[in-house]
């Protein structure tokens, strides 16, 4: 079967998906194909998906090669997406190296952003999800991507992923759900996905600047609440969680330090879904920014 090539520009981000299995073409364009261009992107991440077995006595298997690496999938159709996903956040860590990267997700209003970040099962996810569901605009749930010159973040709008055990809050959130879900065998999960384009048709936010920072941790025994960090306690975590701070070497300890000057930095613990919604709406109402935004 003849391969064909998909080429995405999710916001900062080029994709090119090579494919040879139209199902799999399908489930790419169910994901990313509002950003669907229908001419190459040069300098885009090359990814190709292809039907072989990997000795000739085991049956085929979908494999995913990308960069120097080669991965199965598995036998099922089903399994490729999440292996991609996973594949597209590794590689593009190692491609957009001139950003500083944060482990976070990034919502926007009013050209004002605020990052959060925390280890993964905090509920970055579900905080996006809230905060998409009160209107507000979206930047990425994976990584801020921050140009260490202007410090304004640049989107990575992928779908959300969202696990099965979060299905039914993002029924109540009012958020669209792919009518179809993928299975990773390796984690022996499924998955599904929000795509945020066919949340509303003005939901993806442009670049903008960063009104806050959000350290975020989920301690049950303590209640949820904020503590304002000083400029130096920001400026230390940031450069700490900075996922290429040794790679821009001086202009990462440079990022990390004007961020703290620039924007307002908490560590939150959170609590209920519209508790945190509620406290970020409020935060930013405060900000000094948002009597410009409406100057």
């Amino acid at each position: 079967m003849k391969s064909a090539t998909r080429y995405y520009q999710v916001g900062a981000v080029a994709l090119a998906i090579r494919c040879e299995v139209p199902a799999v073409l399908e489930d790419c364009d169910l994901l990313y194909g509002a950003f669907r261009s229908e001419r190459s992107l040069p300098g885009a991440i090359q990814f190709h998906i292809q039907r072989s077995r990997t000795k000739p006595w085991k049956p085929v298997q979908y494999v995913l090669c990308y960069g120097d690496t080669v991965t199965v999938a598995g036998p099922e159709a089903r399994a490729v997406i999440p292996e991609l996903e996973a594949a597209i956040n590794n590689q593009v860590l190692h491609t957009y190296t001139e950003y500083f990267q944060l482990h976070a997700g990034v919502m926007a209003r009013d050209n004002r952003a605020v990052v959060f970040t925390g280890k993964s099962g905090t509920g970055k996810t579900t905080l996006t999800a809230g905060l998409l569901a009160r209107d507000w605009k979206y930047v990425c749930d994976e990584f801020a991507l921050i140009d260490p010159d202007s410090l304004l973040v640049y989107p990575f709008p992928k779908p959300l992923s969202i696990k099965q055990g979060g299905l039914e809050l993002i029924r109540e959130l009012g958020l669209p759900i792919c009518d179809r879900d993928w299975v990773s065998p390796k984690v022996d999960r499924r998955f599904t996905f929000v795509v945020p384009a066919e949340a509303r048709a003005d939901c993806l936010a442009a670049p903008c600047a960063i009104d806050v920072i959000l350290f975020a941790t989920r301690r049950e025994h303590m209640p949820p609440g904020l503590t304002r960090l000083s400029e130096s306690e920001a400026a230390m975590t940031l450069y700490r969680l900075g996922l290429n701070t040794h790679d821009l070497k001086r202009a990462g300890f440079d990022a990390a330090v004007s961020l703290a000057r620039r924007t307002r930095c908490f560590e939150v613990n959170l609590g209920s879904l519209e508790h945190d919604c509620d406290m970020i709406e409020s935060l930013m109402s405060e900000s000094p920014l948002a009597a410009q935004s409406v100057a």
